[in-house]
């Protein structure tokens, strides 16, 4: 349920930055795994030096993956985080799920 190797490099280059039309592939691509599924993971970060996010970096793009599953109808979760040997660097997991329709049972 992760994203793709190519969405994966992908998401990592603009997702902290993203321009209105890379911000619509991605929300296309995350409103047809949840689609699909019900939910996804995304991973941002990683090991590779190519895909390495400063924290600042790592901030602003858990802010738009926010702002996409929000708007998607999705809660999102940080499932875990992990650091990249001993830099400051690190890898976050994130579960995006869609919404039930009644989930007020468990307020």
């Amino acid at each position: 349920m992760t994203c793709s190797n190519t969405l994966q490099s992908t998401t990592n280059e603009f997702l902290a930055d993203p321009t209105p039309s890379q911000l619509e592939m991605f929300r296309q691509f995350l409103s047809s795994e949840i689609a699909d599924k019900s939910e996804t993971m995304i991973l941002i970060g990683g090991e590779e030096q190519s895909t390495r996010l400063t924290t600042e970096q790592l901030e602003k793009a858990h802010s738009v993956l926010t702002e996409v599953a929000r708007n998607l109808n999705c809660d999102i979760s940080l499932v875990r985080a992990k650091s990249v040997g001993k830099t400051d660097f690190e890898i976050r997991e994130y579960l995006i799920r869609r919404q039930m329709a009644n989930e007020n049972d468990f307020t």
